[in-house]
């Protein structure tokens, strides 16, 4: 689905500017709501895992469940155009861990790269055209961006979260991101643009909280045809991790990202330039969020 903004009208010393429509792409919002067992959306997306785990339930997609060892899982979201301008994705999650036994584990990952179609003939779960790595991001052979959730407390300070580029960390925040026997719904802003980086905010259940600010991504480019991609998995312990409302927005091209906000409009003496919707001729400053991230 495309959507345009209104054209943008500027005066200055008499002179009015008409910028053309921009246009950016974006898929969703997603909320999943078919009947439970659903593993077909059929808007492009693809569902799917190592042993039927990843679908549809109770409005929202399952990709892993607590009490089931060894699922590998994988949600597929096709190209968007101006991808490579930036984007910005929103998500709620669910994370949940039976009580008792092991620390829950893995975790799972949000990608953007050059992520090939689902092969379901593929025997290697970890493979490029399979699921990727779970909370690893995807294949280190394919060229991607992965924003990582880790739960699994070893013992060694790994589990938190993490910003990635094919398997090497950009950035890494250890922390608990769920405890055993927790359960969390929470939610995820996540972004990328090629002048400012990638950043990640997160809500463990206290509200929006940045954990990565503009971070950069050297060796990286976007492009188009890059596709997005939920991984994610277990292995001998084991989680709930489920998926909703999901929104993935790309960035119009002929925007231009700056790092700041910009005053992109004032009138310090407005006798009989333009009236506002009063009909009255005020003076005005108008602030542009040129970042691509919301303020």
């Amino acid at each position: 689905m495309t959507f345009k903004t209104p054209l943008l009208l500027w005066s200055c010393a008499g002179m009015l500017l008409v910028c053309p429509p921009a246009t950016a792409d974006q898929y969703g919002p997603q909320a999943f709501a078919v009947s439970n067992g659903t593993t077909t959306l059929g808007d492009g997306t693809t569902i799917a895992g190592t042993d039927g785990t990843a679908s549809v339930q109770n409005g929202a997609l399952r990709l892993t469940q607590a009490g089931t060892s060894s699922t590998f899982s994988s949600f597929r979201i096709p190209a968007l155009s101006n991808s490579s301008g930036g984007w910005t994705a929103t998500f709620d999650f669910l994370l949940a861990d039976n009580p008792g036994g092991s620390n829950p584990a893995d975790g799972f990952s949000f990608s953007y790269g050059a992520i090939p179609a689902y092969n379901p003939n593929q025997s290697t779960p970890s493979a490029p055209d399979a699921h990727g790595g779970g909370e690893e991001g995807w294949h280190p052979a394919i060229p991607h961006l992965s924003f990582e959730a880790d739960t699994w407390d070893n013992g060694g300070s790994e589990d938190g979260f993490n910003i990635a580029i094919s398997g090497e960390d950009v950035a890494f925040e250890n922390q608990t991101v769920l405890s055993n026997g927790q359960s969390i719904s929470g939610s995820m802003e996540l972004s990328w643009n090629p002048v400012n980086g990638a950043s990640m905010r997160v809500d463990l259940g206290s509200g929006l909280a940045p954990v990565f600010t503009n971070i950069a991504t050297p060796g990286f480019a976007g492009n188009d045809s890059h596709g997005f991609a939920f991984s994610a998995r277990t292995g001998g312990a084991h989680q709930t991790v489920a998926i909703d409302n999901l929104q993935i927005t790309t960035t119009t091209l002929d925007l231009i990202i700056l790092p700041e906000p910009v005053i992109s409009e004032f009138m310090a003496d407005n006798d009989d330039t333009i009236e506002d919707e009063d009909c009255r001729s005020s003076d005005w400053l108008e602030l542009f969020n040129s970042t691509g991230n919301p303020l």
